[in-house]
Formats: structure tokens, C-alpha cells, sequence
């Protein structure tokens, strides 16, 4: 049931995450228009992990609802629990990999511009003025990393959510058979 809502929001989302931060790193970075598509897909990415956060909150509301059923409802919450709770990994190591192959990427342009403002540059310039000309050069690139380190920090804490929730459900089950509740 959940699981079709997050394909329903995924389908319904235009694009997915891999197509949002499909970012060119080429040199020419500089460029009004490539400044706009870059900021473009920031606000693209933006929303998809907004999207992505409502949905994961609802499911979070909507399970914690149905931990106040009674016992035997809460076993069916229990393996529901279990199943989002395994949605979220996947998610959160999808997005994982997405952040290493983007940084991955960065540093790879880094050492491309960092030869380019070293040998081709007409100004001389210091290791230090290097530096911030690159780091200006690969902003874009930094946000989308930090948009998505941020989104992973969410559904690790989300993850804990479904952890808390489970040793409910497990607890719950526990004190209704110590004192022969039904």
C-alpha cells in the first residue's frame, strides 16, 4: 500500500533523482545559461527530496497512527514497518552512491581546473586564489552534494523512526503476553 504511493510520487515526479543531478562538469561552467540549467536542476533536486520528505512523513504519521489500534492490528503494523523501513534503506543507499559518484566527478573536475588556472590561466595566480576560483567554478556541483548529504541525514533519522516504531510494535506484543492482555 505504501510502497504504491512512493511509486505513484516517483511516476508523478517528472523525472527521477539520477536525471535531476545529471549535471554537465565541462569547463565553460561560466556561462549564463549554464549558471540557469545549473540552478534549474538545484531547485529540480530541491523539490524532489521535498516531495520525497512529505512522503516519508505521511507514511511516518500514518503508521504511528495505526500503533494505537489494537494488538492485533499491530502485527500487520509490525511487517508494514519492517517493509518501509526497508524502502528507506534502499533509498537512503541509492542516494548514497549518488553523492559518491557526483564527488567523485568533482574532484576529478578539480584537477581540471586546478591545471587549467596553473597552466593555462593568463593570470598567475597563487595556490589560494586557485583554490576560490575553483571552488567558484564547482558551486553549483557543491550544493547539489550538500542538498543530497542533507536528504540522506533525513532518511537516516526517518530510518530510527522505523526502528523506534518496531520495538514498539515488538514491546507492545511483549507486555500484552506477560499480562495476558488480548
Amino acid at each position: 500500500m505504501v510502497m504504491e504511493e512512493l511509486e505513484d510520487i516517483e511516476n508523478n515526479n517528472n523525472s527521477n533523482i539520477d536525471d535531476i543531478i545529471e549535471v554537465d562538469l565541462s569547463l565553460d561552467t561560466s556561462k549564463d545559461s549554464e549558471s540557469k540549467k545549473m540552478m534549474e536542476k538545484i531547485k529540480n533536486l530541491s523539490k524532489y527530496c521535498e516531495d520525497e520528505r512529505k512522503y516519508w512523513r505521511d507514511v511516518v504519521f500514518k503508521l504511528t497512527k495505526r500503533l494505537e489500534d489494537d494488538i492485533k492490528s499491530n502485527i500487520n503494523v509490525e511487517s508494514e514497518i519492517i517493509n518501509e523501513r526497508q524502502m528507506i534503506l534502499e533509498t537512503k543507499q541509492k542516494t548514497a552512491i549518488l553523492i559518491l559518484k557526483f564527488s567523485r566527478q568533482m574532484k576529478e573536475k578539480y584537477d581540471i581546473w586546478f591545471e587549467y588556472f596553473s597552466t593555462e590561466c593568463q593570470h598567475k595566480l597563487n595556490s589560494t586564489e586557485k583554490n576560490k576560483q575553483i571552488e567558484v567554478k564547482l558551486r553549483y556541483h557543491q550544493e547539489v552534494i550538500n542538498i543530497l548529504e542533507n536528504h540522506v541525514d533525513y532518511l537516516k533519522s526517518t530510518e530510527d523512526n522505523f526502528k523506534t516504531m518496531n520495538f514498539t510494535v515488538k514491546n507492545k506484543i511483549t507486555v500484552y503476553g506477560i499480562f495476558g492482555l488480548d
